[in-house]
């Protein structure tokens, strides 16, 4: 499968402080990716978000946790001394996502600017309705494998995979996460631990039957925005006289991966509280805009 350079570029690593051997360091613990908003005022401006699942930094303290970028120089740590103000689904505490504004001002990127998403790939359900996209399709992830994450550059991997299930919005999804039962999407796919926040990404079939069942082509099919990795199902191993048989993980990936479905992002990314943010930052540059023009 063809990967566009443009999903490498918007992933970023996610990490958390940890004292070892009395000295801090970054340890690796998720994937986030970039999400462009579109001012609502002239269309021009763009506010960057940071999307990540919830679960990462739910129980890392706020000061942490810092995000690794590339740059020219090399990747480097962004941290706030306070913390990045995180915010969560307006309506739903279940859903295991979380966006943070985020700022590449005054970095130098040079040919390593991050590139960001846009709302207008993100999969609904009218999608699926109409047959875009469906059961078996295309899949790949994009993210941190947390045993080699780069040293002069973020490494993304990528895993292929299926569209293995769609449950119908009854029928929800266990999760041990907060012993909830969450809106997701299954797909055959193995995850592991550092690919949780990534973006999974849908792909049209090159072959489609129409309605009037002709046979549609499509030579460049369309990728959509899945939604982002919650987890993956994992069966116990059981027990055994030769303990020594087994490796310490006591549990295996059975290659079924949850996704957060991206229609949950758009919801928390289009809540009221981060359209006020963003319509007072529209002002508040228009106002400088009109002093600076009349001066």
């Amino acid at each position: 499968m063809e990967i566009p350079k443009v999903i490498f570029n918007c992933i970023a690593f996610i990490y958390r402080n940890e004292k070892i051997n009395g000295e801090m360091r970054p340890f690796p613990c998720g994937t986030g990716f970039f999400v462009g908003i579109r001012s609502e005022v002239d269309g021009e401006g763009i506010y960057i978000y940071l999307v990540t699942a919830k679960h990462i930094i739910e129980n890392v303290r706020k000061e942490d946790l810092s995000i690794r970028v590339d740059t020219q120089k090399g990747p480097i740590h962004f941290m706030h001394p306070g913390g990045f103000n995180w915010f969560s689904h307006p309506d739903d505490e279940d859903v295991d996502v979380a966006v943070t504004p985020f700022t590449l001002n005054n970095v130098e990127f040079g040919d390593k600017y991050p590139s960001f998403l846009s709302p207008g790939i993100f999969l609904n359900s009218k999608n699926i309705e109409d047959g875009d996209i469906e059961v078996g399709n295309d899949v790949f992830i994009s993210g941190l494998f947390s045993q080699h994450d780069g040293k002069f550059n973020n490494l993304p991997i990528i895993r292929l995979g299926n569209i293995a299930m769609f449950p119908d919005e009854n029928e929800k999804v266990s999760v041990k996460w907060h012993n909830a039962k969450i809106d997701a999407y299954l797909i055959e796919a193995r995850s592991v631990g550092g690919l949780s926040g990534s973006p999974v990404f849908f792909r049209e079939p090159y072959f489609k039957v129409t309605a009037t069942g002709h046979m549609s082509i499509r030579p460049r099919p369309k990728f959509y925005l899945g939604g982002l990795i919650h987890g993956h199902f994992v069966v116990g191993v059981p027990e055994s006289d030769n303990k020594d048989f087994f490796s310490e993980e006591r549990y295996v990936n059975e290659g079924v991966a949850i996704v957060v479905p991206a229609t949950k992002i758009s919801e928390t990314l289009m809540q009221d509280k981060l359209k006020l943010i963003r319509s007072e930052k529209d002002c508040e540059f228009n106002r400088e805009k009109s002093a600076s023009e009349s001066s």
